[in-house]
């Protein structure tokens, strides 16, 4: 079982002085499965970025897919934009890796960044781990945004910082029908 690893940062005050970091996990039990059935209902290449690409076909046919996924796990946080990569780490640890780690997931995706940002989401993994005297260490991998397996995660995290951000669209009720939709962090 893998879990996919992706974020959403939507402004939180008009004044751009805030983001909402959303970090979003996708449990998922066939990883080719979701990465042939959305290139071959989406027919695209180019990267998926929920707050820049509203189409309503390609977020139906993501949402699609996140119903059939095992658990969707988000966790959210407003932080100044320069303090990203902290509160990033701070959801990972405080309830996004306890819950993969509960529900069994044995390898993480996450999408490709730089390569220090690459080398801290693995760091934040294994320290999370022999923090808590766990013996989980799962595969990690880092694939490119145009990977289609991250845009469920991207989905995931856009649909709950919507919610957040008093901007419903429907999506959430979806997900939340088939009970797969959990809080690590428990917003209102």
């Amino acid at each position: 079982m893998i879990g996919v690893v992706d974020e959403s940062t939507p402004w939180f005050r008009p004044d751009r002085s805030m983001v909402l970091y959303t970090v979003a996990l996708v449990v998922i039990d066939d990883q080719p499965g979701p990465s042939a059935r959305l290139q071959a209902g989406l027919n695209r290449r180019r990267p998926f970025h929920w707050e820049s690409d509203p189409g309503a076909n390609v977020r139906a046919v993501l949402v699609d897919e996140l119903c059939a996924s095992v658990r969707v796990v988000v966790a959210a946080r407003p932080c100044r934009p320069a303090d990203q990569t902290a509160v990033r780490r701070q959801l990972l640890e405080s309830g996004v890796l306890g819950l993969a780690y509960d529900i069994g997931v044995d390898g993480l995706v996450f999408e490709r960044q730089s390569r220090a940002e690459n080398e801290r989401d693995v760091r934040t993994v294994r320290d999370w781990a022999r923090a808590g005297r766990r013996a989980w260490r799962p595969t990690i991998e880092h694939v490119g945004k145009d990977q289609s397996i991250t845009w469920l995660a991207d989905a995931a995290a856009g649909i709950w910082s919507d919610v957040l951000l008093g901007r419903p669209s429907g999506h959430l009720e979806r997900l939340a029908a088939h009970g797969l939709l959990r809080s690590a962090t428990f917003e209102p």
